[in-house]
């Protein structure tokens, strides 16, 4: 066998074991399961069977959220393997979906609200939180997108934008309704980004300035969102009021 066969099995070999213990494609995997298990609760009464139909653009969100869990899975595991030339080659993909999500999350919010208060009488105020997550997203996307030539910050940026999806589907869990009111899915989704973070501190011996900066922000958020959620200001019924045209 020649050095430069072994040359190239060494390196098949190399990608094989970094692919295999990749920490970010472990996390997104994790990610996927986290939606997979809660959606996966009330997705026959939600979207395939439902007793009253939903609202077309429910599906649409579906598809999209899907399609960004999905890119960000292959994405990740496409760096994992050593395949940064087909990354970045996908970045167009990743732009349109990623663009998609705050675009399709913000009217899905308000119109899935409004249909919730004509058919169950949902709690207006909540429409904080969805808003939230998309208002979150769409910032830590674009700071992804500005940053992709800095992989570093890149990575982390586009884990903390996936991360801010996940309240959807720890809030689906099997849980008792206290641990939801008590916005246990927010406290489960900054424990992906603590678990993150202390990967940073293991492997780098410092935890990376863009957790540093973003988590206290992301925090500072859920707590503003709960507060309009739970003890509603008259001015924020006001404005849910005039965004759902309901309740």
């Amino acid at each position: 066998m020649t050095a430069e066969t072994l040359a190239r099995a060494s390196g098949r070999a190399a990608n094989r074991i970094r692919f295999r213990f990749s920490f970010h494609l472990a996390m997104a995997l994790i990610m996927a399961g986290v939606i997979v298990y809660g959606f996966s609760q009330t997705i026959d009464e939600n979207l395939i069977h439902p007793l009253v139909p939903r609202p077309s653009l429910l599906y649409l969100h579906a598809a999209v959220f899907s399609a960004w869990l999905a890119l960000y899975v292959g994405q990740t595991g496409l760096v994992a393997s050593g395949n940064v030339r087909l990354h970045r080659r996908l970045g167009l993909a990743w732009i349109a979906v990623g663009t998609a999500v705050p675009l399709v999350g913000v009217p899905t919010a308000i119109v899935m609200t409004r249909f919730h208060i004509i058919h169950d009488q949902s709690d207006l105020p909540f429409l904080a939180i969805p808003l939230w997550d998309m208002v979150l997203f769409a910032s830590l996307f674009l700071l992804a997108a500005l940053q992709r030539h800095r992989p570093e910050f890149h990575r982390r940026l586009m884990f903390l934008a996936t991360c801010s999806l996940m309240d959807a589907g720890f809030a689906r869990f099997p849980l008792p309704d206290a641990w939801f009111h008590a916005t246990w899915f927010y406290m489960a989704m900054d424990g992906l980004v603590l678990v993150a973070m202390a990967r940073d501190l293991v492997i780098q011996r410092r935890v990376h300035v863009v957790f540093v900066v973003a988590l206290p922000l992301m925090v500072v958020g859920q707590g503003l969102a709960w507060i309009l959620w739970r003890h509603p200001p008259a001015a924020w019924i006001s404005i849910c009021r005039a965004l759902v045209g309901a309740g």
